[in-house]
């Protein structure tokens, strides 16, 4: 699905035409098989090229995600991140991560809320699995409809 922050394929720009009647339905058969062509267009030209795109970004973005970590440990320096290490003589805010900041502000265990089941899924890549056969699935029922009609 195209969505306006991505931009326009070339190909896209070059749609085509295809007249179908909306009174007696003359048309849907090259209207078919103008989506079947098109649908192979974009699996031949498009698809290849938009996973490219793809990957590249998520490399991109897991390259700066490495950057700001390994610049958060040069910040962070010998700060211990484990509450559990002893003191060592100093005072109890300076020895690690305060209470309120490890519970995330709630200090009763009982009342934290539950985490959701569909944190860790990635929902636009989801989306995108369960699209094209949601489409192909309502391509079909259109094309048998409108057989159905033809041949009343």
């Amino acid at each position: 699905m195209y969505r306006p922050s991505e931009p326009l394929h070339p190909t896209l720009l070059c749609l085509q035409v295809v007249g179908v009647s909306a009174v007696t339905g003359a048309g849907m058969d090259d209207f078919f098989v103008k989506v079947s062509e098109a649908a192979e267009e974009y699996e031949r030209e498009f698809r290849p090229e938009y996973e490219r795109l793809r990957q590249a970004a998520e490399e991109e973005k897991q390259m700066e995600q490495q950057e700001q970590l390994d610049r958060l440990r040069r910040d962070m320096g010998s700060v211990p991140l484990d509450p559990g290490l002893p003191s060592g003589g100093l005072d109890e805010a300076a020895a690690g991560p305060s209470d309120l900041i490890l519970t995330r502000g709630n200090m009763e265990d009982d009342e934290e809320a539950e985490d959701s089941d569909t944190d860790d899924i990635d929902h636009s890549v989801a989306e995108s699995r369960l699209e094209e056969p949601a489409f192909q699935s309502f391509l079909q029922q259109t094309h048998s409809k409108y057989r159905e009609k033809v041949n009343k």
